[in-house]
């Protein structure tokens, strides 16, 4: 054999593992992209159940709404109302939070999502004046009737857009993919009339009393937390980086999905993992002046339950710590479907501000924070003018009543029915195994409320 016959062997072996190289990184790259692709079709089915379920279960808490609110009109047992109001509370808020995670856009769910929790508000507060010993007024009655007929005509409408979607094969994906056009392809009725009638019929609604972040007597005042400058939607993008407790190991994106009117008008900021290795779907508003955290959702299915309450409640402080969020302290917990919500409220000088309040939700599978609501901080925050108590923590003491076990004295700020703060001793302390909460004027001592806490499965509530 000469060495041109050698050489064309060589090279023919040679072409022949180019051949074979390029062949295995081929089906490599085939492999790769078919198991891409399945991961892919997998978190899409993974997201659009989780977008289903949300929608099925927002049905179900409005109708439950509708149903309580209607049984709360005939019932006249004190007891039966307490508990009937209690629980359109819950589901109004339920309803809200699923409502919320749905992938429509702000402008178009934002009044129903107000009405909700103004449903919530109002039941509250109609819960805790039976507590008190307070009949339901007929005024009251008539608001109960309104009310209760919008929550039928929202489910109703619900149940329209449920059958339109069914009908038209459309996926929830599919929309959040194509935006509000989509939305409105789908159901014009419900996006377009019968939002429009929900915003008209609750013109007329009444000026809901309750601390909660959402009540009229906070959404109606200017928001005093709002500080700093205008920022960029690109600042608001790199803020919503910071800000959101993304997992180690995982590459993110954002996307710059719009901004919100309001009292705080927001920049909305999507953030999805790159490769899609987790489900997290996350949408952050932040304040277009100074950058604020306004509310942050990851609307994640979550899986089973590793944490309980406390260690939850751990994982909410470090994370307001690490994320540069102002002091604050927590003042209850719920656990529910899988999360825990830890509320916090603001102190200054040791005194408690109940009005400037964040809510944090941790899922409980993984210690994930998937929630903050901060609007009801961002509304009402400001340096308050403290006053020196006049009447001694010891002289409150004295006038609880004696069966009264006491168990913790502090100061604290509250709002009233007024719109107005009063600085008031907190008592807490428990009565044949009932727990209550009095707060008392610092300066006359005069009782200016008293709260039961009820025990749930979820949590406590005050009443």
């Amino acid at each position: 054999m000469n060495l041109k016959d050698i050489s064309n062997k060589d090279l023919g072996i040679r072409r022949n593992w180019y051949a074979l190289l390029l062949t295995v990184v081929l089906i490599g790259v085939f492999i790769w992209g078919l198991a891409q692709y399945r991961a892919k079709t997998q978190l899409n089915t993974f997201v659009e159940y989780s977008y289903q379920r949300s929608f099925y279960e927002l049905i179900q808490n409005v109708e439950n709404v509708d149903v309580l609110l209607a049984k709360g009109l005939v019932s006249t047992s004190p007891r039966q109302n307490i508990l009937l109001f209690s629980n359109a509370w819950r589901e109004s808020y339920a309803a809200q939070e699923k409502l919320n995670q749905l992938p429509v856009a702000h402008q178009t769910i934002e009044k129903t999502s107000k009405f909700l929790n103004q449903v919530g508000d109002f039941s509250f507060t109609i819960s805790r004046q039976i507590t008190d010993g307070q009949d339901i007024s007929q005024e009251q009655r008539t608001k109960i009737h309104d009310l209760q007929k919008d929550a039928d005509f929202l489910a109703s409408e619900l149940h329209s857009l449920q059958d339109n979607i069914r009908n038209n094969e459309y996926a929830w994906g599919e929309i959040r993919q194509q935006g509000s056009s989509k939305f409105k392809e789908v159901s014009p009725q419900l996006s377009e009339v019968g939002f429009q009638k929900i915003n008209t019929q609750m013109e007329g609604m009444p000026t809901l009393i309750y601390d909660g972040p959402f009540s009229d007597h906070i959404i109606q005042l200017n928001p005093q937390g709002v500080t700093g400058t205008p920022i960029s939607a690109e600042e608001a993008a790199r803020i919503a980086m910071k800000k959101a407790d993304l997992l180690p190991d995982i590459q993110y994106n954002y996307n710059q999905m719009g901004t919100g009117e309001g009292k705080i008008p927001i920049f909305r900021i999507e953030i999805v993992s790159s490769m899609g290795q987790f489900p997290d779907q996350i949408m952050i508003d932040i304040s277009r002046t100074g950058g604020h955290v306004v509310n942050y959702m990851n609307s994640r299915p979550l899986g089973a339950a590793v944490l309980d309450g406390i260690q939850a409640q751990e994982k909410a402080i470090a994370y307001l710590k690490n994320k540069g969020f102002p002091e604050l302290i927590p003042t209850y917990a719920q656990v529910d479907d899988g999360s825990a919500t830890i509320a916090f409220a603001g102190i200054q000088g040791g005194v408690v501000l109940y009005p400037d309040q964040v809510k944090v939700k941790v899922a409980l599978d993984n210690g994930q924070v998937i929630g903050v609501e901060a609007l009801g901080y961002l509304m009402t925050h400001h340096e308050r003018n403290l006053v020196e108590a006049k009447v001694p923590a010891q002289e409150v003491s004295d006038r609880v009543a004696k069966r009264l076990k006491v168990e913790e004295i502090r100061q604290a700020v509250i709002p009233l029915e007024t719109r107005q703060e009063v600085q008031c001793w907190e008592v807490k302390g428990s009565l044949e195994g009932e727990d209550f909460y009095l707060y008392y004027n610092v300066l006359d001592g005069k009782e200016e409320r008293v709260l039961k806490v009820i025990k749930t499965p979820q949590g406590p509530m005050t009443v």
